[in-house]
């Protein structure tokens, strides 16, 4: 590993903060979750002009990688500020302002489950993430807790 930068990023919008990035497992997607005026941005594939394909606001997109072909399209109604896929890459967890991790079918977009059990007063779940078997999820919140829970 020679610390070589291979690729820099842009983002094709003004006033755009980036939240996230995750790969998939197999290295064929990239998740990129934005914040732009208050409102989730995510963005999943690297063009070839080394800009990111971002979605509509409020929006969460997977494409392929290599070809930039939507795969999927699925809504969500806060600023993701974390986002993980299954060691498998069946499905997405993400961590939001509302203080809500969400577990996600990846190839369909359906909410599968919410995971809420932080604090609502400070309202940020700041990281979510699987284990590296995928059976347990651990998230952490600006409640000043980190929780285990069951995947399943």
């Amino acid at each position: 590993s020679t610390g070589e930068v291979l690729r820099s990023l842009k983002v094709n919008r003004r006033s755009s903060t980036w939240m996230t990035a995750a790969f998939s497992p197999t290295g064929q997607h990239v998740l990129i979750a934005t914040c732009c005026e208050h409102k989730p941005i995510l963005a999943d594939h690297i063009t070839s002009d080394s800009s990111l394909g971002l979605t509509g606001i409020s929006r969460m997109t997977t494409r392929d990688a290599s070809t930039g072909e939507v795969l999927l399209n699925f809504t969500y109604h806060r600023t993701v500020n974390s986002a993980d896929w299954s060691p498998t890459g069946d499905y997405l967890l993400t961590a939001s302002d509302d203080g809500i991790a969400t577990l996600w079918n990846a190839s369909t977009g359906e909410a599968l489950r919410e995971l809420a059990g932080h604090s609502r007063s400070f309202d940020s779940l700041e990281m979510a993430s699987f284990s590296p078997a995928g059976e347990l999820v651990l998230t952490a919140s600006w409640d000043q807790t980190a929780k285990m829970w069951n995947a399943s």
